[in-house]
């Protein structure tokens, strides 16, 4: 259900993308806003990306961090050493949630 529900407002933010980048190029040609303004928000959008097998392994990779088990996964190495919880000492997960993360983690590149 975490995954599903991440995913499902990652879509909604894909789905905004396109219409934020457009009303800010209109915002540019028509220089109703301070131009680094506009470059700044231009580039916060073309930044955000859709919910791909990746984004849901490396998803499920920090929350088993954050339980600690240690996934080793190069990707979130930069998101969890700014986190004042990481390294995580390993604490109680229900067994069903772990299975699914884990198996949401393992299998992210054959989806």
């Amino acid at each position: 259900a975490l995954l599903a529900h991440v995913k499902e407002e990652m879509d909604m933010t894909y789905a905004q993308r396109d219409e934020m980048l457009k009303f800010w190029e209109d915002a540019k040609k028509r220089k109703t806003h301070p131009a680094g303004q506009i470059k700044d928000v231009v580039a916060y959008w073309q930044r955000v990306g859709p919910y791909t097998p990746a984004v849901e392994r490396n998803l499920a990779d920090a929350v088993l961090e954050f339980y600690g088990i240690r996934r080793n996964n190069p990707e979130i190495r930069d998101f969890l050493e700014r986190q004042c919880w990481y390294p995580a000492e390993p604490r109680p997960i229900d067994p069903a949630l772990k299975k699914h993360l884990l198996k949401a983690g393992n299998n992210a590149d054959e989806k």
